[in-house]
């Protein structure tokens, strides 16, 4: 039995590293970002650049910002996926000082709409 694997693929924008084991790939081969999955709605959903959002009706809304809650502003990267987009496509490592810095000073915005969706359904 064969299992279909999903995920998502782009093209690295810089060299990989002279140390790194896969040096002789091109730079133009595609590579995996973020974990394969089974479900291709699921790999939708991995890397989304365009926006996230849930309508009134409680239904996900990928790429659409002007829903009623917006759970990601477009053009939003969690840390793990910046970290992960800049060593893969990049070839770039972040420094655990960088990232602790990171975390420490960057609020994504986004949270307000899960606290907004939270209160609404909570008076309700």
């Amino acid at each position: 039995q064969t299992f279909q694997k999903f995920g998502i693929w782009a093209k690295p924008f810089r060299s990989p590293s002279l140390t790194s084991t896969t040096s002789s790939t091109s730079s133009s081969a595609e590579v995996r970002i973020g974990p394969p999955v089974e479900d291709e709605g699921m790999a939708r959903c991995s890397f989304p650049v365009d926006g996230v959002g849930v309508d009134e009706n409680g239904t996900l809304q990928m790429g659409d910002t002007s829903v009623e809650y917006v759970l990601r502003r477009k053009g939003e990267l969690s840390l793990g996926e910046l970290l992960e987009g800049m060593k893969k496509l990049g070839g770039i490592e972040i420094s655990p000082a960088a990232r602790d810095y990171l975390v420490q000073r960057c609020q994504p915005p986004s949270v307000e709409a899960v606290r907004t969706w939270l209160q609404a359904l909570m008076a309700d």
